[in-house]
């Protein structure tokens, strides 16, 4: 029977459906005041097979799980220890009305969530996803599954692979998915995450979670889906990614080239295609994640692939296929030296909208401009994880459209980079001069000029680096960057900032470096 779902008094019609959905106990937590986010836990929905956990608004203990040995049971391995897949539009067939959804809420372009999380309003938030709630719950009730499915499913459940399931729809939809296809296909997961999880994707954080509860290298995983954000996200965690061509998630109908950190490890048309690419046991056709593939293996694929095409794109392209955005150990670098703190959960306002009745107009996460956006690889991946970012160049137009908050640079210098601060910032989102946690800045090809202006030695150096300063909160806002050269004179002499953290990488020859502005 259903735990009973009678909201508190005040409680929106979006909260008193999702306390619903997720199959809260809320005769326990109806009258107590909500717990901290780290601590909120949510007994399995009422017809998961108790062999499989279900990762909704809880927060699972980090134990891996122990393993159970495939020879022992007889049942083969494949290429990969486990297999993570998306619902909609990759395991059920997508009926969600996303233009309608695009519509309603006036977003044209960009991914949704990121977009919403922008907003300086809150009760526009919350009432953008009640009509996506709205729309899904729609969905749901036609749900289906995908052609091929049940033969995957029924295969996978006899071979040595854990199996997992992350969706960014509810709980209630996922209920309806296995209404669909049948129960006893749920045994089948291991892990069933929901958007209700803390970490959503594409923050790398949440498959990042398969891998350590599992006890299995990233590696070794597989993010089977058919979106950029299921791609994205199985490439910065370092597992392998598959992408379901023509899903029915929305597809980008441009043909420019596709960006870094989106090209997936392998596409396959169907179901039935990937069900015959795992029994052939093959990394040539089901490759490992990137960082167990040499990159002799790389270059090979990549050369077979413009023979194929007879296209000089088509080998870059595949270059890049599995492989992870640019900047991805500076990511690491800021949060594991201490400068950017890691934030709690993914997309934080959004996850007020399920575990509160309200939502702030501030975002709680750190305040950062990302200097050198570029196309906004780096940039959607730290906000994603739960930061407030700001992408700043001169051409951000890529950026832009996959839904970040962004400035644009009219020149290379401390003056216009202010300049451009001041006048078209969104003071209700970001904070006036003075008000970043965090300046960061990654060097690649394309921010090599940001870079030239900011540490080359010179006058020119020493002005950029002052003109910086007021950007941050004074005595504590931070300055950390990746760049190709050991920081000059003019940085370690810096009467502007301190150099507090120093990290040389010899395999990349790159400079770390985080600067606290100086009192």
């Amino acid at each position: 029977m259903m735990a009973s779902s009678v909201p508190r008094a005040g409680c929106s019609a979006r909260c008193a459906r999702y306390m619903a959905t997720s199959s809260l106990d809320m005769s326990r937590l109806r009258d107590a005041p909500v717990p901290a986010l780290s601590h909120r836990r949510a007994p399995p929905s009422r017809h998961v097979n108790r062999k499989s956990t279900w990762y909704t608004a809880s927060t699972a203990a980090d134990t891996p799980e122990p393993r159970t040995s495939g020879a022992a049971s007889g049942k083969q391995k494949l290429t990969y220890d486990g297999i993570i897949f998306d619902m909609d539009g990759t395991l059920s067939v997508s009926v969600i009305d996303y233009a309608l959804m695009r519509d309603s809420l006036e977003i044209p372009e960009g991914d949704l969530f990121t977009v919403i999380e922008t907003w300086d309003d809150g009760n526009r938030i919350l009432e953008s996803m009640d009509t996506i709630l709205e729309i899904e719950d729609v969905a749901a009730k036609q749900t289906q599954g995908m052609p091929g499915v049940t033969e995957l499913l029924t295969y996978l459940k006899d071979q040595d692979v854990k199996v997992g399931l992350v969706t960014r729809n509810t709980a209630y939809s996922v209920d309806m998915f296995f209404q669909a296809i049948g129960e006893h296909h749920r045994e089948v997961f291991d892990i069933v995450m929901t958007r209700e999880f803390r970490y959503v994707k594409p923050d790398k954080r949440c498959l990042l979670h398969f891998a350590q509860k599992w006890g299995i290298p990233a590696s070794k995983l597989l993010m089977v889906g058919d979106s950029t954000e299921d791609v994205e996200c199985g490439n910065a965690a370092g597992t392998a990614s598959c992408l379901i061509s023509g899903g029915g998630n929305e597809v980008n109908a441009e043909k420019a080239r596709p960006l870094v950190g989106t090209v997936p490890s392998f596409t396959v048309d169907t179901l039935g295609e990937l069900l015959e690419r795992l029994e052939m046991r093959d990394t040539s056709v089901t490759p490992l994640g990137w960082e167990a593939v040499t990159e002799e293996e790389r270059t090979a694929r990549a050369q077979a692939a413009a023979y194929e095409s007879d296209s000089d794109e088509e080998y870059e392209i595949a270059l890049d296929a599995g492989m992870p955005f640019n900047g991805l150990d500076f990511f690491n670098f800021l949060f594991g030296s201490g400068a950017i703190e890691p934030p709690a959960c993914s997309f934080p306002r959004l996850r007020s909208t399920i575990i509160k009745e309200r939502v702030d107009d501030l975002h709680p996460g750190m305040k950062v401009l990302h200097l050198g956006c570029g196309d906004g690889g780096l940039t959607k991946m730290l906000f994603s994880a739960g930061l407030n970012v700001c992408g700043a160049d001169i051409s951000p137009d890529k950026a832009r459209k996959r839904g970040l908050a962004t400035v644009t640079i009219e020149e290379y210098s401390g003056t216009a980079i202010s300049t451009a601060i001041k006048n078209q910032i969104n003071t209700a989102v970001f904070p006036e001069l003075g008000g970043f946690d965090a300046i960061v800045f990654f060097e690649d090809d394309n921010s090599a000029a940001l870079a030239s202006a900011l540490f080359e030695s010179g006058e020119r150096s020493r002005k950029m680096l002052d003109a910086l300063k007021p950007l941050v909160k004074p005595g504590e806002g931070r300055f950390v960057f990746q760049i190709s050269n050991p920081p000059t004179g003019e940085v370690r002499a810096s009467e502007s900032w301190l150099l507090v953290d120093e990290e040389v990488d010899s395999r990349w020859g790159v400079s770390r470096c985080v600067l606290r502005a100086r009192s």
